[in-house]
């Protein structure tokens, strides 16, 4: 695309004129598009109102292990952000259902992990 124009038709006296409300070039409608593509991934519930920097939400999805190493450095203060954000019950919820899964998934494919957690868990059962 080598621009973008946002108009709106004006109606008067029986005549329509286009009135431009928004142009753009082609970089600045990339940005645009990219912006609105990330905002899929934030959530919307919620009374509060929430400042995300264009520029910081797109490095981390363009380089998401950038991410995994601000993790390794600093994880106190990215679990203090995550614990502090409302969504964070969501977000340990899911971590321990990916671990449920992944746990799940090695009993379907390991007999022998069947067998032994099956015992395990026979030995926990108190007699009737």
């Amino acid at each position: 695309m080598r621009e973008l124009k946002i108009q709106k038709i004006t109606t008067a006296k029986g005549q329509s004129t286009l009135d431009n409300i928004l142009e753009l070039n082609r970089e600045q409608a990339g940005k645009l598009v990219s912006t609105i593509k990330l905002l899929d991934h934030l959530p919307i519930e919620g009374g509060e109102r929430t400042v995300v920097d264009d520029d910081v939400l797109q490095a981390v999805m363009d380089d998401p292990q950038g991410l995994l190493d601000l993790y390794r450095r600093d994880k106190e203060r990215l679990r203090e952000l995550i614990q502090n954000d409302a969504s964070a019950k969501d977000l340990i919820a899911l971590a321990f259902r990916r671990d449920q899964v992944t746990r799940f998934r090695s009993l379907l494919d390991d007999h022998d992990l069947f067998e032994a957690e099956a015992s395990r868990l026979r030995g926990l059962a108190r007699p009737a």
